[in-house]
């Protein structure tokens, strides 16, 4: 019997680099309006937290929404990995890239 593992191992140089494999990864446009809704609820939590005083549960409820939101457009909609899971700091920096891309217009949402 023959294993085969395709898992690749791929290295980034720079972040520029990264961003163009992060928008191949979420070339669908729902899972890109998955990873936009998910980090406008994190950013909405944000705010809540802050207005009520630091409020932890807000806190820590951000995360927990924002990142589910994406990860079902990954996993649900673009049949991936979150890529989160192997580059988690450039990947909320991709992240946030996109969305300010989308507000922008230089993205579609």
């Amino acid at each position: 019997m023959v294993s085969l593992n395709l898992k690749l191992d791929v290295k980034f140089s720079n972040f520029s680099e990264f961003y163009i494999f992060y928008l191949a990864k979420h070339m669908k446009q729902m899972t890109r309006r998955c990873h936009f809704l998910g980090t406008l609820f994190g950013a909405a939590l944000i705010l809540v937290s802050i207005v009520k005083g630091g409020s932890l549960s807000y806190a820590l409820a951000a995360p927990i929404v924002g990142y589910s939101i994406a990860w079902a457009g990954d996993a649900g909609v673009e049949g991936i990995t979150p890529t989160s899971f192997n580059y988690p700091w450039w990947s909320f920096c991709a992240n946030l890239k996109l969305v300010k891309e989308m507000l922008t217009g230089e993205q579609s949402i």
